[in-house]
């Protein structure tokens, strides 16, 4: 009986028809490519989506000064004029955790509208000691072993984004965007 499945077999493939096996292989293997091409589309799609830029990320907590500040402005019809303040503000704090063998020295730019804001830089100079205790108790509280990731930067900026804009007069002044230029770890 097998000398007959041998004779089958090597009929078909005299014909030219692939063993059964064969086939099969074949078959899988085209299964797994148009799978792994559906998978890299998928891929492309869901990287394309979340790298184009739409809109200036902003954090959450954030979201809800700046929503109220972007309807102010719609309503006055104007389109905001950023300017930076021309004071840094420079910190030097303890890192935490540290046991007070480590220190952190950062500065700060604030940038404001100018057209909403005309005075601004005059009001800062009397808010800046807020400003400052602000900033020294966001750097405070950041742990050693985070300090020196750069994510921590930003996070550290979108804190004191916040905290100032909820401090700070609303009618008079408003912070857009906190920039950080130095951050020194020693």
């Amino acid at each position: 009986m097998s000398a007959a499945k041998e004779e089958h077999k090597e009929e078909a493939h005299a014909e030219g028809g692939a063993p059964p096996k064969a086939k099969s292989r074949v078959m899988v293997l085209v299964i797994a490519a148009f799978v792994i091409l559906g998978l890299q589309a998928g891929l492309t799609v869901g990287v394309m989506k979340y790298l184009t830029p739409k809109e200036k990320h902003k954090p959450k907590h954030a979201e809800e000064d700046s929503t109220a500040l972007e309807e102010e402005e719609e309503d006055e019809g104007h389109k905001a004029e950023p300017e930076m303040w021309e004071k840094p503000i420079s910190k030097t704090v303890t890192v935490a955790g540290s046991n007070a063998k480590r220190y952190l020295k950062a500065t700060f730019y604030l940038e404001y509208d100018k057209k909403k804001f005309p005075k601004f830089p005059a009001d800062m100079e009397k808010e800046a000691p807020r400003a400052e205790f602000i900033i020294n108790q966001v750097l405070s509280v950041i742990p050693f072993e985070e300090v020196s990731k750069p994510e921590v930067q930003k996070k550290a900026c979108e804190e004191i984004l916040h905290a100032l804009n909820k401090a700070l007069p609303k009618k008079k002044m408003q912070v857009k965007e906190v920039l950080v230029t130095d951050w020194l770890l020693q």
